[in-house]
């Protein structure tokens, strides 16, 4: 269902605005590095173990994204091992002789889990800069994104419609853009609100509360025997978004390949990149 958009103050920073700058305008600001960190869970696809005693288990990873004012970016990843989802799983894995990995062969390719954390890793991302809307920016032009709902959207359309290979206005879709200025790009939080009003106004979009400055924006949406829930929450505190989770059902029973949940974490850090710890 629609929602109204909310209106918000307006603070505008100008073009040449510094991460100091940026500070004022968002309490949260301040820090060398914008920096998100997500930690990703999910069921594996298939079952694993030696038969009769197959069993569930999940996989847990870290990805850390790392940004500087110039533009420069680093990308860091950690595999955090896997185990049992359930007790019934851990008494079936005990039973298969509790094994610290599994390695099998599906539509050509080998797929190998392991209970132990992989090696960290931190990669540079080149070329430099930010990405919205398909097109590259600078982070001045982050900070000078409007900070009204309204105008927020147009500016997206249009920064949209510069990108390569533009697509028609009517077919703009915006609202995974939305969710990268609510965790994954620097902007002051007055562009966080206004994008968090406008994600919240997209159709179908159900907004529940929980009284702890938290919203859930959940969509719903299905076709045949396949049903598909997606759902974010923000903290609206610091309008920023913390967490994501999808779950989807096939014939009235959970289907494992596409059910995930995401834990994030954003904000201005004085720490330089580093690869990740568990």
């Amino acid at each position: 269902m629609r929602k109204t958009i909310m209106m918000v103050a307006v603070l505008t920073l100008t073009a040449t605005a510094t991460p100091a700058q940026a500070a004022e305008a968002d309490p949260g600001a301040g820090g060398k590095f914008w920096q998100t960190r997500t930690t990703f869970t999910m069921t594996h696809p298939r079952k694993v173990g030696a038969a009769p005693n197959t069993y569930w288990v999940v996989q847990r990873r870290i990805s850390e994204s790392t940004s500087a004012s110039t533009g420069d970016r680093w990308m860091g990843f950690r595999e955090l091992g896997v185990k049992p989802k359930s007790a019934a799983d851990r008494a079936a894995w005990k039973r298969d002789g509790s094994p610290a990995s599994w390695r099998y062969r599906t539509e050509g390719m080998l797929v190998k889990l392991s209970t132990e954390p992989g090696r960290a890793r931190l990669t540079k991302i080149r070329p430099s800069g930010f990405i919205l809307a398909g097109r590259k920016m600078s982070y001045e032009e982050l900070q000078a994104l409007p900070s009204e709902p309204a105008a927020l959207k147009e500016r997206l359309v249009e920064i949209r419609l510069a990108a390569p290979e533009p697509p028609r206005r009517e077919h703009i879709k915006l609202g995974h853009t939305y969710e990268e200025l609510l965790h994954e790009l620097p902007v002051p939080q007055q562009v966080r609100a206004a994008a968090f009003a406008l994600l919240s106004a997209e159709p179908g979009t159900e907004v529940t509360g929980d009284g702890a400055n938290r919203k859930q924006l959940t969509v719903t949406d299905g076709k045949g025997d396949w049903r598909m829930r997606r759902s974010v929450t923000v903290d609206t505190s610091a309008m920023l978004l913390v967490a994501e989770k999808l779950d989807t059902w096939m014939g009235g029973k959970p289907f494992p390949n596409k059910t995930w949940t995401k834990v994030i974490k954003s904000g201005w850090t004085d720490q330089a990149p580093t690869a990740p710890a568990g």
